[in-house]
């Protein structure tokens, strides 16, 4: 027996430890679409509420259940967009650079990423 297949060291090869990946991402992109309102309204309170009703989406619950390259997309896409907006309000190189590593993994996760621009 080949004691290389079937071995994880990390989380194993379970069912709860393949979905806990999405998950995860989505979880992430809650705190990102947070994020995003949090610095366009300003309001606390309303970012709460978008990061909930988003991580309650049909779309996102669904999607949760499915290991696909529109996760990562889906992650990367509003950390673009919060970067793109700190651009406007303070160009520094580290902004620049963070919004190039965030839009360059969204290429990289899935060329639907080009409705970024």
């Amino acid at each position: 027996m080949n004691p290389f297949v079937n071995r994880n060291p990390f989380f194993g090869n379970n069912f709860e430890a393949i979905k806990a990946l999405p998950i995860t991402l989505f979880l992430l992109s809650s705190f990102a679409v947070f994020l995003f309102t949090l610095k366009i309204y300003r309001n606390f309170n309303l970012a709460v509420i978008t990061a909930i009703v988003f991580y309650l989406l049909p779309a996102v619950t669904v999607s949760s259940f499915l290991v696909s390259t529109d996760i990562l997309l889906i992650m990367f896409w509003p950390f673009s967009l919060l970067y793109f907006l700190k651009i406007r309000d303070v160009q520094s190189l580290q902004n620049f650079v963070l919004l190039g590593i965030f839009i360059g993994l969204m290429f990289m996760s899935k060329y639907a990423a080009i409705y970024f621009i």
